[in-house]
């Protein structure tokens, strides 16, 4: 017969014991366990945190804590790593399920070989399921797809749990997850009807206008920002908190998705354009040439040498500043939040101008660049869809137009990501350009909090060796672009006529930098 549920006293004692088993048995990669309860409380991990189902079925014969430690082992496994980058939303739901059992088998075959003593605890907690290890995404996708097509009933074992990314909520946290969304101070959590008006912006509103007559900062150790329900699966980062004067660490969490490019030979550029990418970014100084301007010591000291032996003597004496060979990775990065549908998506519709401009500048001379597009709803996710990879063909363009504007705009997450991003790219230069309106605004991320974390993560990449410009298309002001990005990071673009110019400035800032 099952084991009668634990009690309140029991629970207290579980969760302390869930707490010191999540870090052991994962090596270190899971920090933290909570025990949930209710109808969705199963076992689940975000890969931080590993949620322990309170009320699991437990056999006669196996203690509460057995049971409990063989669902954080398989919420421990590197599997879980694995299918975290999967786009679940586009399987159907056996294919789900099979991937779940794919991935739970794996998972038993990972506990098993570090802790052979769990085997026959997990035949009896998952009978028929054996243990299976599997060295890649490829090997559990390619089980997943058989046990799919089979004529098998799938029934998912209930300590396999659910998918990394879906978290299970108690009751009391289902009760009060509506209670804050009502209370919650943002735009969306609003019951206001905005059908009279013309457009209706989210936090940053139209072109930066204040979406407030009163500016309110919340307090220095305030970090719920939202529902805890609302947290996906991702990468996360750290936010800049200039009134604690630290990092608040992996507190945002990005989650990249993409979209293929698209492919095009006929590609309609304006000359000066593609002088600018043919053009050398860089300066360096060359000896041992035959005209220059300064004498090479080195050079004249040896040749002298040779002089007075009586061999034969070389005129290549002089240094000169020449342009050095182009080996540079570009990433641009685009706003596709909703503070550009203004003015009928004219902000947006510049900045897919500028953004095709440069990608058929930069595709005409075969350089490496990537191209991203950010979004996103609070720091539990902020999109960041890549719409052309460094190593795409040269032809292969982004698929801009595939995009439309939505969502808020939590800038410094974004920056960080595509840094990361283009840190990893083989290069000598790297530089990352920018575009949008520059207008930060998200839940709890506006005014002086999200200048000064903007600022901060434009000097991350500043200091991984990145070169950072922003192409601001809106109307903010010199004083804002300048607190958010420094002196000399930014410039404006009006119209895409200005965009040959604008580069002009910024091949000039390039060369001497």
């Amino acid at each position: 017969m099952p084991v009668q549920a634990p009690t309140e006293c029991d629970l207290s004692t579980l969760s302390d014991v869930a707490a010191v088993l999540a870090p052991a048995l994962s090596g270190g990669r899971r920090h933290d366990a909570q025990l949930v309860a209710g109808e969705r409380g199963q076992f689940a991990t975000d890969l931080s945190t590993v949620y322990v189902s309170a009320a699991q079925t437990v056999p006669a014969g196996m203690t509460v804590v057995r049971a409990m430690t063989l669902g954080i082992a398989l919420q421990s496994s590197p599997t879980k790593e694995m299918v975290s980058a999967l786009d679940w939303s586009l399987l159907t739901p056996r294919e789900r399920r099979a991937l779940r059992i794919a991935e739970g088998r794996a998972a038993m075959g990972w506990a098993i070989a570090s802790w052979p003593a769990m085997s026959p605890d997990y035949a009896t907690l998952a009978p028929g399921h054996r243990a299976e290890p599997a060295d890649g995404i490829d090997e559990l996708l390619q089980r997943a797809s058989a046990l799919a097509r089979s004529n098998l009933v799938l029934d998912v074992p209930e300590l396999f749990g659910v998918p990394p990314g879906s978290r299970p909520l108690s009751r009391h946290r289902e009760r009060i997850a509506g209670d804050g969304r009502r209370r919650n101070r943002v735009p969306w959590s609003s019951r206001r009807n905005l059908r009279h008006m013309r457009l209706a912006m989210p936090v940053g509103g139209t072109e930066g206008e204040s979406p407030r007559l009163v500016i309110f900062e919340e307090a220095p150790d305030s970090e719920g920002e939202s529902s805890d329900a609302d947290r996906r699966l991702g990468v996360p980062y750290p936010e800049w908190d200039y009134r604690l004067n630290r990092y608040r660490q992996d507190f945002v969490t990005v989650v990249e998705r993409r979209i293929s490019p698209r492919y095009s030979r006929n590609i309609d550029l304006d000359p000066r354009i593609r002088r600018w990418f043919m053009a050398p970014h860089a300066l360096a100084r060359r000896s041992r040439m035959e005209d220059g301007d300064q004498l090479d010591v080195s050079a004249y000291v040896e040749q002298f040498g040779w002089s007075r032996a009586g061999g034969h003597v070389d005129d290549r004496i002089y240094e000169a500043m020449l342009p050095a060979q182009r080996d540079v990775a570009t990433a641009l990065l685009l706003d596709a939040t909703s503070s550009l549908q203004g003015r009928g998506g004219a902000g947006f519709r510049l900045q897919l101008a500028c953004s095709d401009a440069l990608c058929a500048g930069m595709s005409s001379t075969a350089e490496r660049f990537a191209v991203f597009a950010f979004t996103g709803e609070t720091r539990h996710r902020v999109e960041v869809t890549r719409l052309r990879n460094f190593d795409d063909p040269a032809w292969a363009l982004p698929a801009g137009a595939a995009i439309r504007p939505s969502g808020y705009t939590r800038l410094g997450a974004a920056l960080r990501h595509v840094t990361r991003r283009l840190v990893q790219a083989p290069a000598e230069r790297r530089v990352l350009l920018s575009i949008g309106d520059a207008v930060p605004s998200d839940e709890g991320y506006e005014g002086t909090y999200a200048d000064a974390d903007v600022n901060r993560a434009v000097d991350e990449a500043i200091a991984a060796g990145v070169v950072f410009r922003q192409l601001a298309v809106g109307k903010t002001t010199d004083a804002q672009l300048e607190r958010r990005f420094g002196s000399g990071r930014f410039h404006r673009v009006s119209k895409s006529e200005d965009l040959p110019s604008v580069l002009a400035r910024v091949h000039k800032e390039l060369t001497y930098l």
